[in-house]
């Protein structure tokens, strides 16, 4: 009957942790999933609509144009397509081995966002025109003097921030909490010990009370320890 129930509680508490287990992992994979969704989907609506001319957005300053290209994010290193799809499959798989170890909650969604990003740029690289590995990246946002870029390109730069951000607040709150115990140390004043005699054969007298219970003088005689009432003693 006891090893029935030993064995029921085990099963219910792996139990519980398999699912939070599973809830940790699948929620930064479907941000990954939900990001290269997203990047496809937009990029296959500038393909069909983009064709004949931009959307203008906000005058002169922000539109939706067509454009393909053949670097890294945000048209940099045009012309490096072997490299930048090598270079994206090693990205690929750092990324996924720090979204597995990470541990906190902020970090993951910048990773997952990161992974997301280079998922939607690399799935260009492996499928579009020219050719596999040497594919053009799909891009169609154009905002100010930035050159245009996609969701993927935004994914990228959000995650890098977050990532940058959170690890300066991180090593922050580690250095306070390393210097708490210091100050905290300097601030604690040292203990006072009041003064005490003792006489052989004889308990100790604590001098401290006994000055502060009479002002009276103090005789020694022999091995007693007396102090005299001031009230008693006449002139």
């Amino acid at each position: 009957m006891y090893s029935l129930q030993i064995s029921t509680g085990e099963t219910q508490v792996g139990a519980s942790v398999d699912v939070n287990t599973r809830s940790r992992i699948q929620a930064p994979l479907a941000l990954v999933l939900a990001v290269v969704l997203l990047d496809q989907a937009t990029k296959a609506w500038a393909l069909r609509t983009l064709a004949d001319g931009p959307v203008r957005l906000i005058g002169d300053w922000a539109d939706f144009r067509l454009a393909w290209n053949s670097g890294s994010a945000f048209s940099m290193l045009s012309g490096s397509t072997w490299f930048l799809t090598a270079l994206g499959i090693v990205l690929l798989g750092v990324l996924i081995y720090a979204l597995a170890r990470a541990t906190d909650p902020i970090n993951k969604i910048a990773l997952a966002l990161l992974l997301g990003g280079a998922l939607g740029n690399l799935t260009d690289r492996f499928f579009r025109a020219p050719g596999v590995g040497q594919g053009h990246v799909v891009d169609f946002i154009r905002v100010g003097s930035w050159p245009v870029f996609n969701i993927a390109d935004s994914a990228i730069t959000i995650g890098v921030i977050v990532v940058m951000w959170r690890t300066w607040t991180l090593d922050s709150a580690s250095n306070t909490q390393a210097n708490a115990p210091v100050q905290a140390g300097a601030q604690t004043a040292p203990r006072s010990h009041r003064g005490s005699t003792t006489v052989e054969g004889q308990p100790t007298a604590d001098l401290g009370a006994a000055n502060s219970a009479s002002s009276g003088p103090v005789d020694v005689a022999g091995d007693d320890v007396s102090i005299t009432d001031p009230d008693s003693v006449t002139s």
